[in-house]
């Protein structure tokens, strides 16, 4: 667990992780990480996006990896392997090495991957099905029910603006009948 807003200092002083903290939520922190090289003050690494909290782990001399979660889900993970010495990383337990200046992009795309292979959401039309308010435009009884709608509304305006005085009507009409 990393307390918020710290900063983390390798065992051989090589490297810093700076942890930029916001709490997007009771007791939901969100760490983002900031790499540097402490020698140089060039950034190793820093996430895609500022929903992107993550914890650190030391490894041998000039090693390290991150464990990324995304807000608000946080349920999916990437973890990312620095070979600073090698200047490559890895992700999760690929045996392939990248640039370590890919790693933006590939822990990005792991995210936008995960969020894309994940279930549609509950008011996503399925596939194949008519488009939305079809069943009033696109069918003869749902026409007849916007055309009753719609003079409905046409009378409520008609009284509201004194257009149809309804009142006076129906006062004719009770007279006739007692009449």
């Amino acid at each position: 667990m990393v307390e918020p807003d710290s900063t983390h200092t390798s065992p051989d002083g090589r490297i810093v992780i700076q942890y930029a903290s916001e709490e997007m939520r009771m007791s939901l922190w969100v760490n983002r990480p900031h790499v540097i090289e402490a020698a140089t003050g060039r950034t190793i690494f820093t996430p895609h996006s500022s929903l992107v909290s993550g914890e650190h782990e030391w490894g041998e001399d000039g090693r390290f990896s991150l464990l990324m979660r995304e807000y608000p889900d946080g349920s999916f993970c990437v973890r990312l392997h620095f070979d600073v010495d090698a200047g490559t990383v890895r992700v999760d337990e690929e045996e392939e090495v990248h640039p370590i200046g890919a790693a933006q992009r590939l822990a990005a795309a792991r995210f936008r991957r995960y969020k894309l292979s994940a279930p549609a959401a509950v008011f996503t039309p399925a596939a194949g099905s008519p488009p939305p308010f079809y069943h009033l435009w696109g069918t003869f009884w749902g026409r007849v029910n916007l055309a009753f709608i719609g003079i409905l509304i046409a009378i409520m305006i008609g009284m509201y603006m004194d257009w149809l005085p309804l009142d006076m009507w129906v006062s004719r009409w009770l007279d006739d009948l007692e009449g």
